[in-house]
């Protein structure tokens, strides 16, 4: 979650595009201040590229992240920490079901 404009962003939609490519300076008033922030969108560009690179988002800077499956739901967690959680919002995915 971005701290920014004190909290209220939260996670919203596009905010990982500054991390994805880990241009983090043109988005400051979206994620908040770089230095906390730049270990972050170095995991998660690196995710990205080996991704790209493989298909496998596999590298030395995250846990290990097992294949999704519809069993598991393996879901990596960006954070200072990032970790791997399965099925994270698994109540809120089953509210859906039958509606979408």
């Amino acid at each position: 979650e971005s701290p920014a404009l004190n909290g209220m962003l939260k996670s919203c939609h596009v905010l990982e595009i500054p991390f994805v490519f880990n241009n983090l300076e043109p988005a400051t008033g979206l994620v908040g201040d770089i230095s906390e922030c730049s270990m972050l969108a170095e995991k998660m560009s690196g995710a990205w590229a080996a991704f790209v690179r493989s298909g496998d988002p596999n590298h030395h800077g995250i846990p290990y992240w097992p294949a999704y499956t519809t069993e598991e739901r393996a879901t990596m967690i960006f954070d200072t920490e990032c970790r791997v959680e399965n099925d994270p919002y698994g109540e809120e995915r089953k509210a859906w079901d039958g509606i979408c």
